[in-house]
């Protein structure tokens, strides 16, 4: 059996290759958050100027709350966002149809 010294070690280097991970995770993710709300700001400035009006919720909020349910082993430090709120908000982000 491992002395408890050693596990907590243990621990702690798992605990920082998670993080090198999660940090790297997040640089990826912030260029495809910013494409998608410059996306999203030609298109709703587009229908403006065709005089037509988007009734569906901005995609920048569908993709927050995607990414809040994933960071819901964070909570208590994040936002809840239940699994069926995700999964609503993850169709409605990816629904072409409109």
């Amino acid at each position: 059996m491992t002395d408890p010294e050693t596990l907590a070690v243990q621990a702690a280097e798992d605990i920082h290759a998670a993080a090198v991970d999660f940090v790297a995770a997040c640089e990826a993710l912030a260029p495809l958050a910013e494409t998608l709300a410059y996306a999203e700001r030609r298109h709703r400035a587009a229908l403006s100027v065709a005089g037509m009006r988007d009734h569906r919720p901005p995609a920048r909020e569908h993709a927050a709350e995607v990414a809040l349910h994933a960071l819901a082993p964070l909570t208590p430090h994040v936002s809840l966002v239940t699994a069926a709120s995700a999964e609503h908000a993850r169709r409605q982000l990816l629904d072409t149809e409109g």
